[in-house]
């Protein structure tokens, strides 16, 4: 995996961050459905691992962090391990909590958490389709469709036109961290990745990530369970007491 250099320390990213996710129009339905009987159950969390840009994961690492108790945070690196090691395609996100239901960083969710539930249909029937096309996809039509239970508030329209313009802002915001533009992709070389592939770029040094990579191809069962201990004493040196935090 690949890293890159970062000038995320400027507060007017951050705000200017927050200037986009505040263009998003408001939605009900979601956090209102999560725990009911007949209600989601917090299905996006628990199968989709949200792709971000590195500023919205500073972000994230800057200001939820310490809300966070150290035990929260390390079950949170822990399970980015577990997720990366993992070959199933759909992933729980590393922020939801299982015993809730809900997500541990909801007041600083990314924009793709954001606008899940209001994307254009036809916007978003691309994306599913793309996911569907992968060959390790084996997985029902409930995984890929977009939630019915969120709707915006009010008349405010959102269209796919809004969601470019919006997005063109954040790559602006991305370089501006120091990431080059060819780089904002998806890719192996890319800035745009999970919060589990974030989170092991952020605490392991080169050597436990080559080994990472080399355990993840060949390993084992036994040999991935080996490197999570290993990978886990060696982050929680890393790691705070008081709050989480390095």
């Amino acid at each position: 995996m690949v890293t890159f250099s970062s000038n995320i320390g400027k507060s007017e990213i951050y705000k200017d961050l927050e200037k986009i996710y505040a263009s998003i129009p408001d939605t009900t339905g979601c956090m209102e459905n999560i725990c009911k009987e007949n209600g989601c159950g917090a299905i996006c969390c628990k199968c989709n691992s949200p792709q971000v840009l590195l500023v919205e994961f500073n972000y994230v690492w800057k200001f939820a962090l310490p809300e966070l108790t150290r035990d929260q945070v390390i079950k949170i690196i822990e399970s980015s391990f577990r997720n990366y090691l993992s070959k199933d395609l759909i992933k729980t996100c590393v922020f939801w909590d299982f015993e809730t239901k809900h997500c541990l960083i909801h007041k600083y969710r990314s924009f793709n958490c954001r606008t899940y539930g209001i994307i254009p249909e036809e916007e978003f029937s691309k994306r599913a389709e793309k996911l569907k096309a992968n060959p390790g996809f084996i997985y029902g039509p409930k995984y890929v469709e977009q939630c019915k239970l969120v709707s915006i508030k009010g008349d405010q329209e959102f269209t796919k036109d809004d969601i470019d313009v919006l997005w063109k802002k954040m790559e602006k915001l991305e370089q501006r961290t120091g990431v080059p533009f060819n780089k904002i992709h998806d890719g192996a070389d890319g800035s745009y990745r999970t919060y589990h592939d974030n989170v092991i770029l952020r605490y392991l040094d080169d050597t436990l990530l080559s080994g990472l990579t080399i355990i993840k191809e060949y390993g084992d069962v036994f040999e991935k369970e080996e490197f999570i201990i290993k990978a886990m004493s060696f982050v929680s040196k890393k790691i705070g007491e008081k709050d989480g935090t390095e």
